[in-house]
């Protein structure tokens, strides 16, 4: 019998914003940053904010000049847009659409939109985009098992230690002839 076909796998656009931010360390352990960077990253690419997750880390630290002020640094936001093979447009499309609105944001924009999402969250925290990294488009392969009927006695049964000691034993009566 024949083994059912894996479903087809997702396709996920995946990159990174750096921004400037008031107290970074406050900030990426706080959960609404979490969610408004979600979000952002969400309004952003077009899509769907089930479909991203993000990571926040704290990447530099700038000392304020008086005592009172919070230090500021840089905040590295790593995204993951996670497209479903089953979504509605089709992932590969969704996904070239995701990647087409990220690369052509401009800082000021994007600087925009994370400000209004943590303002929505109540938080006060000053922002600055500097950077959004060309995102990548990845396809997770899907990886197809021969049907047992596929199996022939060959290397394919033996599995892959029979096809490396049949390749070296080649490669050493390779050496032996030349030798």
């Amino acid at each position: 019998t024949l083994a059912p076909k894996p479903a087809p796998a997702p396709t996920m656009v995946t990159g990174k914003v750096a921004m400037s931010v008031s107290d970074p360390a406050t900030f990426v352990e706080d959960p609404e940053m979490q969610a408004a960077a979600k979000a952002s990253i969400a309004e952003m690419a077009g899509v769907q904010e089930s479909f991203i997750d993000v990571t926040l880390e704290v990447v530099s630290r700038r000392l304020g000049g008086s005592p009172r002020r919070l230090s500021n640094g840089t905040v590295q936001v790593s995204y993951t847009i996670t497209i479903p093979a089953d979504a509605e447009d089709g992932a590969e499309a969704i996904a070239g659409r995701a990647e087409t609105a990220i690369s052509s944001a401009e800082a000021g924009a994007v600087t925009a939109v994370f400000q209004h999402k943590i303002a929505d969250s109540g938080r006060d925290y000053t922002v600055e985009v500097t950077e959004v990294s060309q995102p990548a488009v990845v396809s997770q392969p899907v990886v197809v098992e021969p049907a047992a009927s596929d199996m022939s006695g060959g290397v394919a049964e033996r599995g892959p230690v029979s096809l490396l000691v049949a390749g070296l034993g080649l490669a050493g009566a390779a050496s032996m002839a030349r030798g």
